[in-house]
């Protein structure tokens, strides 16, 4: 149970809503104080050209909503709507990211349900074997290489970056310091950018060890495992009832 448990989202601004319905409709509280903040990113020339060229690709290749609603965003800048040529095909890794794209009028040809880059390129090694597709891959400033790297030989894969991940311009002070003070049941976690800003805007004021984590994805909980830290729940499923039920299952779990 978690009536009475105080829980810090570390979300962007207004990505936490939906948790925090699920978990007060459990007597818990849901405080935000995020860590990361996604803002468009400026596009080069190339990326102009990119945008203005997409009869030129077969799929498009997303790895988190965020990734989504900046490439039509910038999609719209650019020729002034969001209609994508009707061969392209969308790839897209888990639900919420296929709930974005819907949102745009699209189905996703394809969704992976692995949670990480790793597993979403090994799986796309597959569906692009032998037949030369020349894929987008829209994404943030911080994504790594995974996606390039592992379809290099199979695809083509041209990367343009549509938004920035950076450190919010504001913290919720009151919530940082009841996580200082101890004074919160757990603290959440949905990206390894949202941890790392935390580590440094919280450094010399807690004891990192003594931090009672939730996060989503092997990903997330790899970048919090590497800080010498066991997480208390790793969500598997992507989304806010995936956390909220990882959540709800570790206190029944501790309760019974």
């Amino acid at each position: 149970m978690v009536k009475g448990k105080v829980f810090v989202s570390t979300r962007p601004e207004g990505r936490s809503e939906r948790l925090k319905e699920l978990i007060a409709g459990q007597g818990g509280t849901v405080l935000e104080m995020p860590m990361i903040e996604i803002r468009k990113a400026a596009l080069t020339e190339e990326g102009e050209r990119i945008f203005k060229g997409l009869d030129g690709f077969g799929w498009i290749v997303f790895t988190s909503s965020n990734g989504v609603q900046q490439f039509f965003g910038r999609l719209e800048e650019q020729t002034g709507g969001v209609v994508l040529p009707e061969h392209i095909r969308m790839a897209v890794i888990g639900t919420p990211t296929a709930s974005a794209l819907e949102a745009y009028g699209y189905v996703a040809d394809y969704i992976s349900h692995d949670g990480t880059g790793e597993g979403f390129a090994r799986e796309l090694r597959e569906v692009f074997r032998g037949k030369g597709y020349r894929v987008l891959f829209p994404a943030g400033n911080l994504a790594p290489g995974t996606i390039a790297g592992a379809l290099g030989d199979t695809a083509a894969v041209t990367r343009v970056n549509v938004y920035e991940t950076v450190m919010p311009r504001c913290i919720d002070h009151g919530v940082l310091q009841r996580v200082i003070e101890g004074r919160y049941d757990m603290i959440i976690f949905t990206s390894q950018s949202g941890f790392d800003n935390f580590c440094r805007v919280a450094e010399g004021k807690v004891d990192l060890q003594t931090l009672r984590i939730a996060c989503i994805g092997r990903t997330t909980a790899g970048a919090v495992a590497q800080s010498g830290i066991q997480p208390l729940v790793v969500a598997s499923e992507m989304h806010s009832e995936g956390i909220a039920e990882g959540i709800m299952n570790y206190y029944n779990t501790q309760s019974g």
